[in-house]
């Protein structure tokens, strides 16, 4: 089972870290999943230090910059005042982002790649379900990441696409990912299926130009293929 992996992986890097001879420190970062939780608690309490972010340091400081820089480039490119989102406004994504950055990332590139109007783009971010309707500090990025998947052209293909590359990894090995071009080659149907598949996901998945043979499609951050109602 996945915990299983995730608590044999933890073990032999503590194995190897308890070695007098072993050169290297090994830092871990993870969401707090159980089966990690109840190895740090229980197993490796006494030769590990734990760093919360959320507690020791102030997330949201670094997201409100974040967003003010994305939202200052966006007030330049559509003319749009300075007042330009409200303060409210920051305060809502910061609060549905739980302290997880990829959250305000993932809105900011949404914003920037996405054609029309930045208003409506931040009213359809605004009108996903919000940490406050939400047990699950991580349902407003799936909320996100479904919203964003769901205003593809043809999205049940675009879901199958990101499964098959993202989730089952039907083009890579431990060792090796193929090439954008070779997977349009295995999945198109007609050629440049793949823009159209992709199209409205730039905000999601980094697509090598057409002229780019060998760099392979990748995700911006790995929990998209994590996401329980994304895909």
């Amino acid at each position: 089972s996945k915990e299983e992996d995730q608590t044999e992986i933890l073990s032999v890097l503590k194995k190897a870290a308890s070695d007098p001879d072993f050169p290297f420190r090994i830092v871990i970062a993870s969401r707090p999943e159980h089966a990690i939780q109840s190895f740090f608690t229980e197993v490796a309490h006494s030769v590990t230090r734990k760093l919360f972010l959320d507690d020791k340091y102030n997330p949201d400081a670094d997201m409100e910059l974040f967003l003010e820089s994305k939202f200052a480039s966006i007030r330049r490119r559509c003319h749009l005042p300075s007042s330009w989102p409200n303060e409210d406004v920051r305060g809502t994504l910061i609060a549905n982002a739980s302290g997880q950055f990829i959250y305000v990332a993932t809105v900011g590139r949404f914003m920037e790649e996405s054609a029309g109007d930045p208003n409506q783009l931040l009213s359809q971010v605004l009108q996903l379900p919000g940490i406050k309707a939400c047990a699950n500090p991580l349902a407003p990025l799936d909320a996100l990441y479904t919203h964003i998947i769901n205003s593809s052209p043809d999205s049940r293909l675009s879901i199958v696409w990101l499964n098959l590359i993202f989730r089952e990894k039907c083009f890579e090995n431990q060792y090796f990912s193929q090439g954008a071009a070779f997977v349009r080659l295995y999945l198109e149907s007609y050629p440049g299926q793949a823009s159209h598949v992709f199209g409205n996901l730039n905000s999601l998945v980094s697509t090598p130009s057409m002229e780019n043979h060998d760099s392979p499609y990748r995700l911006y951050h790995k929990s998209l293929a994590e996401a329980q109602n994304a895909l």
